[in-house]
Order: structure tokens, then C-alpha cells, then sequence
């Protein structure tokens, strides 16, 4: 055989003498604790580094490291897709980015129209309890409710509104459509999506008129199903709203009597009055459940003698006349005598309840003097509606 061709084997020292070199020393996956806070470089070895052989100190590389106040974060470095765990059905998504068409999708598409529920609402509810302006809101929803239907407000406040109006018109056969009874009344879905929108509208947005409005409104459906509670803390978040842009009723002039009322006062003015008359409303049944030292005190201020009652007045006389709009100014304490329309004479009767049971509160103002005989004489506060040909 050829010596050239012969195989040469590698020796077994020889082997395991690189196998040994190729292993090295164990190291650590990171620097230890110690090079980490002095920021110096580590070896990385194990059981401990050099530096810490040297300065004979502890060698620690299971650690939990936390960056001083010092340290500047980059806001990209944070930026993350959020999990998809916080997508619920139900709920809206991240970042409060609400429109309008996303709260008008909360409206059902089928069996009435979305202009019907506005219609019926305006017709029906709000001449007792004037919340929403109707010439403003038909000016704010292009003079008509077809745009409602079409998506074409720009305002998320304006569509919590229709939908908050949507409330108060649902019919048998949506109520029928519901999967369980559990779902009606406070727990139906629209309207807690309606208080989420709201509570976001109120963080994001600067208080607004349609936004009191739609505080009201919510407080109405609540008190209507029997949710005192709840009906009081709205009553107060849309006070609180009422104050920061100073809704009140406006003062009583004698040469202002045949002035031009504009929507816009009449409109703040329907709203403190809306305020008032619910706020009673509550208080009045809060008497009724409770025992006096558990009812929460007033929240609305109550108006004084010269404040203006609104303005807009819708009077019938009797079932065979049909009712006419007239505007006239007429302060708080004109007697019950004088032809006042609905939600103006439902005012008056809030006055007449809070002096009833809380004549104690706000003795300064002189509303609630009410006992004088020019104002009110025995027979008229004996029968009140009688005026309202009811």
C-alpha cells in the first residue's frame, strides 16, 4: 500500500484536548447587577465576574432592573399594538375616537325610523318637560329629521342626543325582540352605551348645551324606571356642566315684557327649568322611600321671584280646543290664575313642592314666598291644574 494513502488517525489526547478548548468557561446570559448599575462591562462569568472577584462583593445575576427617574423613555419605544383583549363587543374601541355615524349605528335600523323616534319624542314627551329645543334642533339637524337618518351630523354631541331622545320612544315590539327581561329598563344596552359615549364626551369635549341635554335626558329615563341613584349623580354631573356656562332663567323686565326672545335664551333658560322641575321630581320621591336623614340634599338652586318662567308657552282652554303657541314673559311668581302653558305650569308646581317639603332650604330667596295673597290666593293653590283646562 502506499504510505501516501494511508489514513491517519487523530490521537484520543489530542481530541479531547480541543473538545476541552472549544467548551471554554460557563458565562452568564447578561452583566451582572453590579456593572449593570455602574455601567461598566461585565465578563460574564460564572459563579461571579472578575469585577466583583476584585472588589470582593457579591455577584448577582438574577435581578430585577429598574431605571432611575433619570431616564428618558422614548415614547416609540412604548408604542404597541393594544391586545386584543380589550376588543369586547359592546364596548367602544381604544383611544376614544367616537363620531358621529358610530353612535347613530347604535340606533336599530328596522321597524321605526330613527326620525320617527326623534318625532315622537318632541311631540309626545317634551312639551311637559322642555329639555330639548325643537326650532334649535331642527336648525342643528339641517331643518329636518331626514339627516338624522342620513348620517350627516357632524356633532357626536347633537347624535347622543337623538339617541337619548330614541329612549323614551321604544315600542312593544323592540321590547319583545329583547333576549331577556334583564335586559330593559337601565340594563338595556343602548342605554348604557349611551352613558359610556356621554362619560367620554364629558372627559374629552368642553361642556356644552347638548350635552346638559343629553345628561337630562339620561336622568329622565332613569328616573322614569325607578333608579333614584342613578337619576341623582346625572342630575348633578349635568348641574355642575349648567353652572360652568351659567344656565339660569334669566331676570324679569317690565320694559323687556314684548322683547324678542332668541332660541338661544329660551333654549338655556328650558334647560335650568328642566333641571329644577326633575331635580324636585327626584327629591319629592326620595321623601316618599326614605327616611329624612337619607335624602340627599337639592342640587339645582331654585329660582328667585323675578327670574323669567320660559318663555315658549303651548296653552289649550279645553279637550275641544286645540292647543296654540304663544310667547310671552312671565317672572317666576305669577299667580296660578294666569294662563301659563304646560311645562311653564309645571314649573310652578316644583316651586310649590319644594316650598312644601323643604321650606327650611334657601330662606334668602323670595320664591318661595309664595304665601302672600297677590301671588297666591287660598282657591288657586287649592286646585292648580284646573287653570290648565286639564
Amino acid at each position: 500500500m502506499d504510505p501516501a494513502c494511508k489514513s491517519i488517525k487523530p490521537s484520543s489526547k489530542s481530541s479531547s484536548t480541543n473538545s476541552t478548548l472549544s467548551k471554554g468557561p460557563k458565562k452568564a446570559c447578561r452583566a451582572c447587577e453590579r456593572c449593570t448599575r455602574i455601567k461598566k462591562k461585565c465578563d460574564k462569568e460564572l459563579p461571579s465576574c472578575s469585577r466583583c472577584r476584585r472588589l470582593r462583593s457579591t455577584c448577582c445575576y438574577e435581578f430585577i432592573y429598574t431605571p432611575s427617574v433619570t431616564v428618558v423613555i422614548r415614547p416609540e419605544d412604548l408604542a404597541e399594538s393594544p391586545p386584543e383583549s380589550i376588543h369586547m363587543q359592546g364596548t367602544f374601541k381604544p383611544f376614544l375616537d367616537i363620531s358621529s355615524s358610530m353612535i347613530l349605528n347604535l340606533l336599530p335600523s328596522c321597524s321605526t325610523t330613527r326620525s320617527h323616534s326623534t318625532k315622537h319624542y318632541l311631540e309626545t314627551i317634551n312639551p311637559y318637560l322642555t329639555i330639548v329645543h325643537p326650532e334649535l334642533f331642527a336648525l342643528r339637524t339641517n331643518t329636518g329629521f331626514d339627516s338624522v337618518v342620513d348620517k350627516e351630523l357632524h356633532d357626536p354631541a347633537t347624535a347622543l342626543l337623538v339617541v337619548c331622545m330614541h329612549l323614551f320612544s321604544h315600542k312593544d315590539d323592540s321590547a319583545k325582540s329583547m333576549s331577556s327581561k334583564r335586559e330593559e329598563g337601565v340594563n338595556m344596552p343602548i342605554y348604557r352605551a349611551a352613558k359610556q359615549i356621554l362619560s367620554i364626551l364629558r372627559t374629552l369635549a368642553t361642556p356644552s348645551i347638548e350635552l346638559i341635554q343629553c345628561s337630562l335626558l339620561l336622568a329622565f329615563y332613569e328616573y322614569s324606571h325607578e333608579d333614584l341613584g342613578r337619576a341623582y349623580v346625572s342630575i348633578g354631573d349635568a348641574n355642575t356642566m349648567a353652572l360652568i356656562l351659567h344656565v339660569g332663567p334669566g331676570k324679569y323686565l317690565e320694559a323687556e315684557r314684548e322683547a324678542y326672545v332668541s332660541y338661544e335664551d329660551e333654549e338655556r333658560r328650558c334647560v335650568y327649568w328642566s333641571l329644577f322641575v326633575l331635580d324636585r321630581l327626584i327629591q319629592t320621591d326620595y321623601c316618599l322611600l326614605h327616611i329624612p336623614h337619607q335624602i340627599p340634599p337639592p342640587v339645582v338652586s331654585p329660582p328667585a321671584a323675578d327670574d323669567l318662567l320660559p318663555t315658549n308657552h303651548i296653552i289649550w282652554y279645553n279637550k275641544d280646543q286645540s292647543p296654540y303657541y304663544v310667547t310671552q314673559r312671565y317672572p317666576t311668581d305669577t299667580a296660578l290664575s294666569v294662563p301659563v302653558g304646560i311645562f311653564q305650569r309645571n314649573c310652578q308646581c316644583a316651586i310649590l313642592d319644594t316650598r312644601t317639603s323643604s321650606p327650611q332650604c334657601h330662606v334668602e330667596r323670595s320664591a318661595y314666598k309664595l304665601a302672600r295673597a297677590q301671588f297666591l290666593p287660598p282657591v288657586t293653590v287649592r286646585d292648580p291644574y284646573i287653570d290648565m283646562g286639564i
